[in-house]
């Protein structure tokens, strides 16, 4: 019998100006590192501590997912242009969706 790992939530932060959305998942030393973006989505997996982690996201509004810059330091940050310059309302198609795990990165904010 194949014991199943069980795929936990990280914790994950976002912050926008009118051009990009900034998004950190506060994970590090991540291994089996899977990211996938479309027009309108993202999809992480990784494994950090022993733990396999994921994110399936649904973007409220379009970004364009060619452009995407990423970096692994001590959490794994993105920078993602927005499709359209613009303030969204908010980050993902359901606001509750991920509610207690999606919180707002202050430090990168701009109004």
């Amino acid at each position: 019998m194949s014991e199943q790992k069980e795929t936990l939530t990280p914790t994950f932060l976002w912050a926008e100006d009118n051009g990009s959305i900034y998004l950190s998942i506060d994970l590090n030393h991540i291994t089996s590192l899977s990211t996938k973006f479309s027009d309108s989505s993202f999809k992480f997996s990784g494994i950090s501590q022993k733990k396999s982690y994921g994110l399936d996201l649904n973007f409220k509004e379009k970004i364009k997912p060619d452009t995407v810059k990423s970096s692994q330091k001590r959490k794994l940050e993105f920078v993602i242009e927005k499709e359209k310059a613009g303030y969204w309302k908010q980050l993902l198609v359901n606001k509750r969706d991920y509610k207690g795990r999606i919180g707002i990165d202050w430090e990168k904010w701009n109004d």
